[in-house]
């Protein structure tokens, strides 16, 4: 076997690696009911890779009759340029969340907690991971207050921040220390609504921001947006969710970019 023909055979045997990973990351969180653009997204490119590995020859071939003529030859490096444009994009801005996230909070007096989902009055795994990293931060700060921040949706019985509340506060939390917002939903209403709650309490700028890791970027932008400056508190993310989320942020983040 000559050493091109065994790049060929090395490279169709890894687009079926590639795309049977990619299914088991992303597609293997729709029967737990997780489902956005990280999940898509996942599963479309694991879709691809298999697609790329079964109709290999195919390919090759449409790929030889296109250097045959100027405009296939255009077509073929418009199409590597894009390829490498979305993953240059893709790369650097995940390398943006993960620095985010070791911004870490040190001292800061004013807690911004950002809701999730909460399961009728029981909170999701997400929202229990930021009201750990909550309590954390409390308990090594006793100064501090933290403004718990999250509305109530449709399939909700209360509140997000009332379910932060009830969870700290049951935790041992001082509840004098708690401060209640339920009227925002989402992110930007969240920093935006909570910002009003430190000007008229003369709470500190300088904040210490607990939400999940991959979330911090977004909402450090956000926060940056409104005059605020913020330190990451970050609450963990099951290592099986961390593809289709740091994934969905990505797009989240660039979304957030194109904003400004």
């Amino acid at each position: 076997m000559t050493f091109k023909k065994f790049s060929l055979v090395a490279l169709r045997v890894s687009a079926f690696a590639l795309g049977f990973m990619f299914l088991y990351l992303f597609l293997i969180q729709v029967p737990r009911h997780i489902f956005n653009a990280g999940t898509v997204l996942g599963g479309a490119a694991g879709f691809l890779f298999l697609a790329l590995g079964i109709f290999w020859k195919r390919v090759l071939a449409l790929i030889k009759k296109a250097k045959e003529s100027k405009t296939g030859r255009v077509i073929l490096a418009l199409i590597a340029v894009l390829a490498a444009a979305g993953a240059c994009i893709y790369f650097v801005t995940l390398g943006t969340i993960i620095g985010a996230e070791k911004n870490e909070a040190k001292g800061q007096k004013t807690l911004i907690v950002l809701g999730c989902q909460v399961r009728g009055e029981v909170p999701s795994l997400m929202l229990k991971a930021r009201i750990d990293a909550a309590y954390d931060y409390l308990s090594e700060n006793p100064d501090a207050t933290a403004i718990l921040s999250g509305g109530q949706g449709a399939d909700e019985r209360i509140s997000e921040a009332e379910c932060i509340y009830e969870n700290l506060a049951k935790a041992g939390i001082d509840k004098n220390r708690l401060i209640i917002e339920d009227k925002s939903v989402n992110t930007d209403e969240n920093i935006k609504n909570s910002l009003k709650i430190i000007e008229d309490k003369s709470l500190s700028k300088d904040i210490a921001l607990a939400t999940s890791g991959f979330h911090q970027k977004r909402a450090d932008m956000i926060c940056e947006k409104y005059g605020l400056s913020a330190h990451a508190v970050n609450a963990a993310t099951p290592s099986y969710l961390v593809p289709v989320y740091y994934t969905r942020e990505v797009g989240a983040v660039v979304v957030e970019y194109l904003k400004k």
